[in-house]
C-alpha cells in the first residue's frame, strides 16, 4: 500500500510540475519560442532516420566516388551519404546567413 501512496504522489509531482509551465511565467516563455530550423536540427540531433533512394548517377562519378571510398576503407554508398550532409550543411548555412543579413 505504502508504494501506491508513494507512486501516487510522485503522479502529481510529476503533474504539477507540467502544469506550472502554463502559468503566467511558463506561457511567457513558451511565446518566445520557435521551431528549430533545418540546419539547427541537424546539427542538434545529427542525421535522421534513413530511407532508400535510387538516383542515376553517371558512371565516371560513380567510379571516381567508389575510388575514393576504398582508399578510405568506406563503402561507396556511405561516402555519397557523407558528402550528401556536407552539401546540405553548407547549403542551410549559407542560406541561413543570407536570412539573417537581409
Amino acid at each position: 500500500m505504502k508504494k501506491k501512496r508513494k507512486r501516487n504522489v510522485e503522479l502529481e509531482k510529476e503533474w504539477e510540475k507540467a502544469a506550472a509551465v502554463f502559468e503566467a511565467p511558463g506561457i511567457e516563455a513558451l511565446k518566445g519560442s520557435r521551431l528549430l530550423s533545418t540546419l539547427e536540427t541537424r546539427r542538434l540531433l545529427g542525421p535522421s532516420r534513413t530511407k532508400l533512394v535510387s538516383i542515376r548517377v553517371p558512371e565516371s562519378e560513380l567510379e571516381a566516388v567508389k575510388e575514393i571510398a576504398e582508399k578510405h576503407g568506406r563503402k561507396y554508398q556511405h561516402l555519397i551519404v557523407h558528402a550528401l550532409g556536407n552539401f546540405l550543411d553548407q547549403y542551410l548555412d549559407s542560406a541561413m546567413s543570407k536570412k539573417k543579413s537581409a
